[in-house]
C-alpha cells in the first residue's frame, strides 16, 4: 500500500516537455529519438525534444539552448534531454523511491555485458558508434552525462540519473571513484540515508587502495553527520 501511494505521489509530479535547440557543435555527436532504431548526426539549428538521447564523442561537444538558458555536454558522455530539469528535493526523493521499486526486479540479463575490459576509471577512445552500440560503454558515458549536469547546477537530476544508471547497466556499479562522488554529492546535499545505502552497497565490490581511503574518509564523514542529525 505504501509503494502504491509513493507511485501515485511521483505519478502526479509536474512533467516539462522541455525542448532544446543545438546552437554549437564540436567533434563526433550522435542523437537517439524515442521511436527510432539508428542513430544519426547532431547538427546546428536542430531541435531536441525530452524523448530523445545525445550521446558525445572523443574530443567533441555539443551546445544546447532552452529560453535563456543553455546547456554543455562535454565528450564522452551520453544524457537524455529529459534528464536536463530542476527538481526540488522532495520530487528526488519520490523519484529515488521509484527508482528503488523498479530496482526490486533486476533485468534478465543479469547484468551481464559483452564488454568487461572497460570498468576502469578512463573510457577508451573506440569511435563513438561503438560506444553507443555497447551497453557498458553507453552506461559509462550516461554517469559522464550525469557529472555534466552537476557543473551545470542540476544536482538532483544528476544524482537520480547515477542511480537509474547502476539499475540498467548493472557493470557501472564497478566504477568505485564515479560512485564516491555521487555519494559525496548526497552527504553535501544532506541525503545521509541514501548516502549510506550506497556506502553498503560499493563496500560489496573490489576497491582498491586510493578509493579504499577515500571511502574511509567519506564514511566517517558520513557518520559524523548522521550523530550531529539524531542529536
Amino acid at each position: 500500500m505504501k509503494r502504491f501511494f509513493i507511485i501515485m505521489m511521483i505519478f502526479t509530479l509536474p512533467l516539462t516537455a522541455q525542448v532544446f535547440e543545438v546552437e554549437k557543435v564540436r567533434g563526433d555527436v550522435r542523437v537517439l529519438g524515442a521511436s527510432e532504431e539508428a542513430w544519426k548526426p547532431v547538427k546546428p539549428g536542430m531541435e531536441l525534444k525530452g524523448t530523445d538521447l545525445i550521446a558525445t564523442g572523443e574530443n567533441s561537444s555539443v551546445y544546447l539552448k532552452s529560453g535563456g538558458s543553455g546547456f554543455v555536454l562535454e565528450d564522452n558522455s551520453a544524457l537524455g534531454i529529459n534528464n536536463i530539469k530542476k527538481m526540488t528535493l522532495n520530487e528526488l526523493l519520490l523519484a529515488l523511491a521509484a527508482d528503488e521499486i523498479k530496482n526490486i526486479r533486476p533485468a534478465k540479463s543479469g547484468g551481464k555485458t559483452r564488454n568487461t575490459a572497460v570498468y576502469g576509471e578512463k573510457i577508451d577512445n573506440r569511435k563513438l558508434e561503438t560506444h553507443i552500440n555497447d551497453s557498458v560503454l553507453l552506461g559509462i558515458k550516461k554517469l559522464n552525462g550525469a557529472k555534466q549536469l552537476v557543473k551545470n547546477g542540476y544536482k538532483e537530476s544528476a544524482i537520480l540519473l547515477a542511480k537509474e544508471t547502476y539499475r540498467k547497466y548493472p557493470a557501472t556499479r564497478e566504477r568505485i571513484s564515479d560512485r564516491l562522488f555521487f555519494v559525496e554529492m548526497m552527504i553535501e546535499m544532506n541525503l545521509l540515508n541514501e548516502a549510506a545505502e550506497e556506502i553498503n552497497d560499493i563496500a560489496k565490490y573490489k576497491i582498491d587502495s586510493v578509493n579504499l581511503n577515500r571511502l574511509e574518509k567519506i564514511s566517517r564523514l558520513l557518520k559524523e553527520k548522521m550523530a550531529d542529525v539524531s542529536q
